[in-house]
């Protein structure tokens, strides 16, 4: 198995914070930064601690998309817990509904559970319509 050259700047501290996919990441595409994996068992617990996240990657350079979506497309990539239950945010949710979830969620918008083929979508659009490009599941 190959694996690809990564080019590591020494003189640049490694974040101890970040997992190793982010590190990649970063170093892969030195113009953005996707969010780290937050898988199920570590799920945030809250979506106030969500919005925090979704704000700090927001003012850091962020990518189009949450996570590096490569050939695999959507998929889980961040979890959070709300109200119980366990939700899904997957990689290829863009900035763009980011943006429009932080600023919903600041306006003090409901949440709003809509029916899926196989889930709940979770969202905090003002008519319970959803939002576009944020893809939010119930796990």
């Amino acid at each position: 198995m190959e694996y690809p050259f990564i080019e590591i700047d020494l003189e640049q501290p490694i974040n101890p914070d970040l997992q190793i996919e982010n590190q990649i990441d970063e170093n892969m595409n030195n113009n953005c930064n996707h969010m780290a994996v937050i898988n199920r068992e570590n799920a945030y617990e809250s979506l106030k601690r969500l919005v925090d996240e979704f704000k700090n990657w927001i003012n850091n350079n962020p990518c189009e998309t949450i996570g590096d979506i490569g050939n695999f497309g959507g998929g889980a990539h961040l979890h959070v817990k709300h109200e119980g239950e366990t939700y899904r945010i997957n990689r290829d949710t863009r900035l763009d509904g980011v943006r429009t979830f932080v600023e919903n969620y600041d306006n003090g918008n409901p949440i709003t559970l809509i029916p899926t083929k196989t889930s709940f979508s979770l969202v905090n659009d003002i008519n319970g319509t959803g939002i576009r490009y944020f893809y939010m599941y119930r796990v």
